[in-house]
């Protein structure tokens, strides 16, 4: 059986849709589909596909199953298929008799429950799931970095993140994945004795620091000066600081002049040449900051950090750009993902664009030819992954706090 967890930075990206009509769509070819609304905020399939109380006389869902009120073959719902259709005419239903649901249930079940292990209680939705015949579960998780959303996306197969091509959602896009890698991260050590975000400034810095030495002595100096600044002072993310200063620079070459909002993004993305441009560089600075922090006798095994670093820098993420004109508009929305991504170590893959039409043929050739490396291919090369997947795991990732010793050898 295979997992897909549907994600986004913010409301409003077409994650609801998306998730809807892959499992529409794989429905239709055949496999039993199990669609479980994980939206707490925006219930999107128990309003959309009247999988409710009014209908079922159970008010059960997805939170009861999390605190062990209920389970799976309880709060499973068959969906109204005709209110489905007249709200996502994008999503073709026509003679689909194998996708079911779940409702997201009481949130307020949920909230502020610590004591809650939501990503083993995915693990054992998705097992009871395998169990019942369900060939494929698709997750619509509520956006935002929710606990109960970025732990169940650390314990599903895929992981696609959606957004469109708007600045704020691209930077959105990769904030999402980086919360995917802090949350292991604090899997396998709670808050202490290491915090990723110094470890990821650390490489960021040192990487910085090679790069500028290559720069014109003009621009090198105030950029070495800014960089050992805030290295020591201030602590700002080696982005910002960068940014800042190459504006700094801009502003005293170019007297009088004012930068707009584009021209500002664009010298973002200039600062971020000083920093890693692919995962494998970024690993290599990785590995160089984890020995040197091992040789001052700190007491984080650093090589158990590399380990998480190396897993989110080669199972790449899956994004999908949505409400685009086109694949040009979303392939150069994913550009600017990639460059994002890659400096903070972060891998990441191009699955598709949605198209801004609402036409039903335009989501159907979405569906059914995803823009996957350049190829085109149906839902099975959509949801691919590499092979360094199958080979470390998803539960020894994730379950970190238990598992990782056992599945390094630590």
């Amino acid at each position: 059986m295979e997992s897909v967890g549907i994600h986004c930075y913010k409301g409003g990206s077409g994650k609801s849709t998306t998730a809807i009509g892959l499992a529409a769509e794989t429905a239709r070819s055949g496999k039993k589909v199990l669609l479980v609304d994980g939206d707490f905020g925006v219930p999107a399939q128990a309003i959309t596909l009247k999988a409710d109380a009014a209908l079922t006389g159970n008010d059960a869902g997805l939170a009861d199953f999390y605190i062990g009120h209920a389970n799976l073959e309880k709060i499973i719902r068959s969906p109204n298929l005709s209110r489905l259709q007249r709200e996502f005419p994008e999503a073709d239903m026509q003679g689909i008799d194998n996708l079911f649901v779940i409702p997201p249930g009481d949130e307020a079940l949920i909230e502020h429950r610590h004591d809650i292990d939501f990503g083993g209680r995915m693990r054992t939705l998705l097992s009871e799931a395998a169990a019942l015949g369900f060939q494929y579960v698709f997750v619509d998780c509520r956006g935002g970095s929710h606990g109960y959303s970025t732990q169940s996306m650390l314990n599903i197969d895929h992981r696609i993140v959606v957004g469109n091509d708007k600045e704020v959602e691209v930077r959105g896009i990769v904030r999402t994945l980086e919360s995917y890698r802090r949350h292991a991260l604090r899997g396998l050590f709670g808050n202490s004795p290491v915090r990723l975000s110094q470890f990821v400034e650390k490489v960021a810095y040192e990487c910085a620091m090679s790069k500028v030495k290559g720069l014109k002595e003009e621009q090198q100096e105030p950029l070495v000066r800014a960089l050992q600044e805030n290295f020591s002072v201030s602590k700002s993310k080696v982005r910002d600081v960068l940014t800042a200063t190459l504006k700094e620079i801009y502003l005293q070459q170019n007297p009088g002049k004012e930068l707009n909002e584009l021209q500002e993004n664009e010298l973002m993305y200039c600062a971020i040449r000083l920093l890693p441009r692919s995962t494998e560089e970024y690993l290599q600075f990785a590995e160089t900051v984890a020995r040197n922090e091992q040789e001052k006798g700190m007491k984080t095994d650093y090589n158990k950090v590399l380990e998480v670093m190396k897993y989110f820098a080669e199972n790449s993420a899956g994004v999908i750009i949505t409400r685009v004109r086109n694949d040009s508009v979303a392939g150069t929305a994913f550009d600017r993902v990639q460059r994002l991504a890659n400096s903070e170590g972060l891998g990441v893959r191009y699955v598709g664009f949605f198209p801004e039409s609402k036409d039903a043929k335009d989501f159907h050739y979405f569906l059914q030819h995803a823009f996957v490396n350049g190829t085109e291919g149906k839902i099975d090369d959509l949801l691919a992954r590499p092979e360094t997947h199958k080979n470390l795991g998803r539960v020894d990732v994730i379950k970190l706090k238990r598992q990782f010793d056992l599945a390094y050898g630590g």
